[in-house]
């Protein structure tokens, strides 16, 4: 994939070694070592600093996050969501064990593409991070997060769209709870469906 103009909310970035990032306080053990296994960030929805980004830095479990900066000559390639899902990168998983979050992301790409929303919306969290860096970081009990940058999307729009991607992971028996939750910042929604199932009722849309 090729490096995009301007790195966003949840784009991941591939760096050259642990050695270019800057901390607040000593980096914990674990992010040595899996920055050398996966050498990627993710962009977080935070203050930047002129010349560096606020990066996250992930580990092996959902308490192995750290915040850091890097800076912006440092990065060797930008990956946003939307790139993985306009590349449809789920479909190269061939390498690895598939879980039922990144085997979902077939039929939340029909869905948005029948809205005509093909191209703007996106994977992130675990999934995201796994079809950007080719590593193994989803398992059976792991949310699909999604991320749509359509401003002009109308709020019912949305509404429809949520619906169709929990009654798709329905059939497609991928386990998801029955409340997605949509947030809109700066003109960007974001939706996560959680694991396990717990289908007896209908979506419901907060935010």
């Amino acid at each position: 994939m090729q490096l995009s103009a301007t790195p966003g909310v949840h784009s991941l970035l591939r760096i050259r070694s642990f050695a270019v990032l800057e901390w607040d306080a000593p980096p914990p053990a674990w992010s040595v070592e899996f920055l050398r296994r996966a050498p990627f960030v993710v962009v977080r929805r935070a203050t930047h600093r002129p010349l560096s980004y606020s990066v996250g830095v992930r580990g092996a479990s959902r308490s192995q996050r750290v915040a850091a900066w890097l800076p912006k000559h440092a990065i060797e390639e930008c990956i946003s969501p939307q790139m993985l899902a306009r590349a449809r990168a789920w479909r190269r998983s061939s390498d690895w064990s598939i879980t039922q979050a990144i085997a979902s992301l077939e039929a939340v790409d029909a869905i948005f593409g029948a809205s005509g929303l093909a191209g703007v919306w996106g994977p992130t969290g675990s999934a995201g991070f796994e079809l950007a860096s080719c590593t193994p970081t989803t398992h059976a009990e792991s949310d699909l997060d999604l991320t749509m940058d359509a401003p002009a999307a109308p709020r019912e729009g949305s509404r429809q769209i949520a619906t169709g991607v929990l009654g798709a992971a329905r059939a497609d028996r991928s386990a998801i709870r029955n409340t997605a939750r949509r947030s809109a910042v700066g003109g960007v929604g974001e939706w996560r469906t959680p694991h396990p199932a717990a289908l007896g009722a209908g979506p419901s849309i907060r935010g």
